[in-house]
C-alpha cells in the first residue's frame, strides 16, 4: 500500500465508533476507503469480527461493516 495520508475528518470518524487504527485501503468506483480497527497497547491487532472501511465520498464519510466490508475487502485487495 502506498503512503497516503489519513484525513482528519476519518480519524475522528474511526475514533468516535471505537477505532483507534486507521490505513488508507484503497480507491474503487470513484471512492477513496480507509480500513479501521483497533490495536492493543503494544500495538497487536484486536480481533474485531468482519472487516470495517470508511467510505469518503467527497467528505461525506459512511462506515461499511458486516457482509458489506467483506464483500468490499475481496474488491480491494
Amino acid at each position: 500500500m502506498s503512503k497516503h495520508s489519513i484525513p482528519s475528518p476519518v480519524q475522528n470518524e474511526a475514533s468516535r465508533n471505537g477505532f483507534n487504527r486507521v490505513e488508507y485501503a484503497g480507491r474503487l468506483d470513484g471512492f477513496d476507503y480507509y480500513s479501521v480497527g483497533c490495536v492493543d497497547g503494544n500495538g497487536n491487532p484486536v480481533p474485531t469480527g468482519l472487516p470495517t472501511f470508511i467510505q469518503d465520498n467527497g467528505g461525506r464519510l459512511s462506515i461499511i461493516s458486516g457482509l458489506d466490508g467483506l464483500d468490499l475487502c475481496s474488491r480491494l485487495y
